[in-house]
């Protein structure tokens, strides 16, 4: 496969309103990311993401010292997806890339769980770009300043070519967004 539709983070903690970690102004995207799901599963093309999964362990949790309060918490209502994305897909955990190749041939999406802002910390994800010869990630959801600029700037690392789609992500802080933005566009991503 040469090209995916790459979907962070699109989950009730961060894209409600109520939700424990919300990004100011997700809910203004949900329509371009359904819109977005649609055409990838009317096209074929493999839709592959990331899922915050948190059990508390995690520093990046305010009550271990890291700057984010409990949020996507393992088995919570807020670590769940949004209705506007698919409703069937396959969780890669480390150690579960075996699990990839049978989400591929069935034309399931997956979504690699992570316990950190970089999609990179769980080592399937390097390795299945890689196996897969993904060229082009089509990217999307939350938050421009943390999650999507670590994915995007990792993936064009990996030569992987990253059009990030601007109208269907949002971030936390307006004036860090626009610096994750332009650190994209340097490393070589495109923005639409």
């Amino acid at each position: 496969m040469s090209v995916i539709l790459y979907d962070v983070d699109t989950q009730k903690d961060f894209m409600d309103s109520d939700g424990a970690l919300y990004v100011p102004g997700a809910e203004n995207i949900k329509s371009a990311i359904a819109l977005e799901i649609m055409g990838a599963l009317q096209t074929g093309i493999q839709i592959v993401g990331s899922l915050d999964i948190h059990d508390g362990s995690e520093p990046e949790m305010q009550a271990n010292g890291g700057p984010f309060p409990e949020h996507c918490m393992k088995g919570t209502k807020g670590s769940r997806k949004i209705r506007e994305t698919p409703c069937e897909y396959r969780i890669i955990n480390p150690g579960d890339y075996n699990l990839i190749k049978n989400a591929i041939d069935e034309k399931i999406p997956i979504y690699f769980s992570k316990t950190t802002y970089d999609v990179f910390s769980n080592p399937e994800f390097e390795k299945f770009i890689n196996e897969y010869g993904v060229k082009e990630a089509i990217v999307m959801g939350v938050a421009t300043d943390w999650c999507v600029k670590a994915a995007v700037l990792g993936m064009q690392n990996l030569g992987v070519n990253c059009t990030v789609l601007t109208n269907a992500i949002a971030g936390v802080d307006p004036e860090a967004s626009k610096k994750a933005l332009n650190e994209m566009e340097t490393a070589g991503a495109e923005l639409i």
